[in-house]
């Protein structure tokens, strides 16, 4: 017999058996939080900047340029100094900017540091200053200073040769100090700005080699030109041969004969000029790629040969710009037939403001930076067909030496736009 707790045990697992198991449990889905809408934030309108500034200084508020406004040459509106309070720092000290220029020797080197100089001081820069005159060690040895002693803000240079000087520049660059090359120009700096001679659409020294083919073919006889070389090491001269070469090509008429290299003084020019006049009394016309032609011209006098244009025995003159061949250009018995715009206030001015914009506005600015140059005649010279961003393609009408009565050029046409306090204010804050 089965004791009766035996019986129930036995019969509550029998029944276990036949319980159906628990149904699973269904996964837990999370709550789903709802997306954040960030808080719609205005759009920042930017400061208003009245353009001119009020009462800026225009060309039109300074007597000593009414006469050039009046002939065209000149736009009235340009600004005297857009730059006003525009290199200065964050904790009110200068932004420091150290130059040189390859030499002082005429009036393309006194003239481009006078009008860098002028610009930088009246942004409110300190500027420092170097002449090696043509010494290439003496200049290698000035950027060696800038690094290790000076230490400027940025270099804007003119410089002594291309290729040489590649090693100062990458030692500046590297050592963070911005370096801006203009006319003798460096690869491996900020930026480089230079007159463009190669292309014929931006090249004076094409259009001096056109002028040369419509002497010869009007003529209609085979045409003898002498061309005064300065330094065929630097690439600037060898380029202004190409663009003069380019314009005499289009007539089999033209021969061109080529002087021994130059330093671009008028004594050169005189010696160049009369040893190849003397040897070769077939030259009938004289292209001078380099500054000194007004040795040239003198050179021309002392062989009985020069002639005011228009006579039967005149020799075709044609030459890079200066203040006494401008003269002579515009003269009542003009001697000089042409001369194009290679003049150092527009690179420097453009150098100028290709550093302010990368330094002190922490812009982008383009690397290469091509200048056109005009051919000025006795009829374009003063009139707004000889003007060139705003104002006179010949620089030597301006006051001279008074830097401070020379407007900032209107160079938008190359994509530079002049940087102001305004634009710095607000891009950087302060």
């Amino acid at each position: 017999m089965v004791p009766l707790v035996v019986a129930v045990m036995v019969v509550s697992i029998i029944f276990a058996g036949c319980v159906p198991a628990p149904a699973p449990t269904p996964p837990v889905t999370p709550p789903v939080t709802p997306p954040v809408t960030p808080p719609v934030t205005p759009p920042v309108t930017p400061p208003v900047v009245e353009w001119p500034p009020p009462g800026a200084l225009t060309v039109a508020d300074i007597p000593e340029l009414q006469e050039l406004v009046a002939s065209g040459a000149i736009d009235p509106d340009l600004l005297m100094n857009p730059y006003e309070g525009l290199a200065i720092k964050p904790d009110g000290t200068p932004f420091k900017f150290s130059a040189s220029i390859a030499s002082m020797g005429n009036e393309y080197f006194t003239d481009g540091f006078g009008i860098k100089r002028s610009l930088i001081e009246r942004a409110g820069g300190e500027f420092s200053f170097f002449n090696p005159e043509w010494d290439i060690a003496a200049a290698a040895s000035w950027y060696d200073d800038q690094v290790g002693v000076v230490r400027p803000d940025a270099i804007i240079t003119h410089n002594v040769n291309e290729e040489a000087m590649i090693p100062s520049v990458a030692k500046a660059m590297e050592a963070g100090i911005a370096v801006v090359t203009w006319d003798v120009v460096v690869d491996g700096c900020v930026s480089k700005v230079w007159h463009e001679f190669v292309d014929p659409a931006m090249s004076g020294t094409y259009l001096s080699g056109q002028y040369f083919v419509e002497f010869a073919e009007a003529r209609g006889e085979p045409f003898f030109v002498l061309q005064n070389w300065c330094p065929r090491s630097f690439r600037t001269c060898r380029e202004r041969d190409i663009g003069f070469r380019l314009g005499t090509r289009e007539s089999a008429l033209i021969t061109v004969i080529d002087s021994i290299d130059t330093f671009c003084t008028p004594e050169e020019m005189f010696t160049v000029t009369q040893d190849n006049f003397t040897a070769r009394p077939e030259l009938g016309g004289i292209f001078c790629m380099t500054g000194g032609g007004d040795g040239a011209i003198e050179a021309l006098r002392a062989l009985g040969r020069l002639h005011p244009v228009g006579h039967p025995d005149h020799v075709p003159f044609v030459a890079e710009t200066s203040g006494p061949l401008f003269e002579m250009l515009i003269a009542e018995e003009p001697v000089v037939d042409a001369l194009f715009s290679h003049h150092s206030w527009d690179l420097a001015e453009i150098a100028v403001k290709v550093m302010f914009t990368h330094l002190i506005l922490g812009q982008p600015v383009p690397y290469l930076v091509p200048v056109p140059s005009i051919l000025v005649t006795p009829e374009t010279a003063n009139t707004p067909e000889g003007k060139i961003f705003g104002c006179p393609g010949i620089c030597s009408t301006m006051p001279i030496e008074r830097f401070d009565l020379w407007p900032v050029m209107d160079t938008s046409e190359l994509g530079i736009e002049t940087p102001t306090r305004a634009m710095r204010m607000e891009l950087m804050g302060y």
